[in-house]
């Protein structure tokens, strides 16, 4: 039930579960990454339901003649979180009361929706790479050298080196690397905001710059996955990660987590976060299903669910090879 089973340890982990079940017997078929020659890994939106959970799928059978189980499924259908939100009519007060967004989070959504509306459509596009506005107007070293390791150059005396050093724990924490040069991709989006930057400054609204400085590192980083789409940040799926507030299109939701309950996406429209019964919908599990009583239980639990629509889809087509085969 994770995406990268496959490849985990330079695939010895799947190769060693997979001639341990051999070894006993049994015929064994899986999900390929399209890398390896596969149709890819499964998810649900492939099948229909609007939740985006790529997942690595394994199935073992006494049956010699079974055939791959596998859906292909539709995946480039289109799918809409409408299929599975909640009517405000339908919600309890305890509903309510636990899906609200926190005030720290709302000034977030509305301070870089300030930014976006501000931005001219016609001139200016929003960029690919996540927006980090740490970058907006910053000027330490990058392309050659990290700032740790520049103030570690610092040869004049050690108080210099000192000054330098504490100078460096003023940065970013992703610019503070204790190493000799950054990794490229941590080079090409510095480079990339730094550029942006110059494009859009005009255009801040005033005091935006000061007013997004106080807000948490995580909160200072936008990842715009919403190209072509409206410039509003309440019309999409939202999603509070450590590498910054991630905004989808309102087509499916994010993979639910069992790590944190700080992810629970955010439905945009509806200005709040999903329901327990949302999110049992979206698992495919039946709205009556029953759940831990606290919320964060509740989610954990879905995070580490298996999606039902999928594994009744790959047990369905089982059935059918072990029918056909009159076993």
């Amino acid at each position: 039930n994770v995406g990268n089973f496959e490849r985990h340890d330079q695939g010895r982990t799947w190769q060693i579960a997979r001639t341990s079940l051999e070894r006993l017997g049994y015929t064994v078929r899986w999900t390929r990454h399209k890398a390896t020659g596969g149709n890819g890994l499964l998810s649900p939106h492939h099948l229909g339901y609007p939740h985006h959970r790529e997942r690595f799928y394994a199935v073992a059978t006494l049956n010699t003649d079974m055939e791959d189980p596998f859906p292909l499924g539709d995946r480039a259908t289109t799918t809409s979180m409408n299929a599975v939100v909640q009517e405000q009519t339908e919600l309890t007060a305890a509903d309510q009361e636990e899906t609200n967004i926190v005030k720290q989070h709302l000034e977030c959504i509305d301070h870089w929706n300030s930014l976006l509306q501000a931005l001219p459509n016609d001139s200016i596009d929003l960029p690919s790479f996540p927006i980090w506005s740490d970058e907006f107007g910053a000027d330490y070293t990058f392309e050659d050298r990290t700032p740790w390791y520049e103030a570690k150059l610092q040869t004049v005396s050690d108080v210099d080196r000192a000054l330098a050093l504490e100078a460096v724990s003023n940065l970013p924490s992703y610019a503070r690397t204790p190493s000799m040069a950054f990794p490229k991709w941590k080079t090409h989006f510095i480079r990339s905001n730094r550029i942006w930057f110059t494009t859009i400054e005009r255009h801040l609204p005033a005091e935006w710059l000061n007013r997004i400085r106080e807000f948490p590192a995580s909160l200072r980083k936008l990842e715009w996955n919403c190209k072509g789409e409206v410039r509003d940040l309440w019309s999409h799926i939202l999603q509070f990660r450590p590498s910054g507030l991630r905004v989808k299109r309102y087509e499916n939701c994010p993979s639910l987590v069992a790590m944190t309950s700080t992810q629970i996406p955010i439905l945009g429209p509806q200005r709040r976060h999903l329901t327990r019964v949302e999110g049992l919908r979206l698992q495919g599990f039946p709205d009556s299903f029953m759940l831990p009583r606290s919320r964060n239980s509740a989610f954990r639990a879905l995070g580490n669910a298996i999606h039902v629509g999928v594994v009744e889809c790959i047990a369905s087509n089982m059935l059918r090879d072990r029918t056909i085969s009159g076993a």
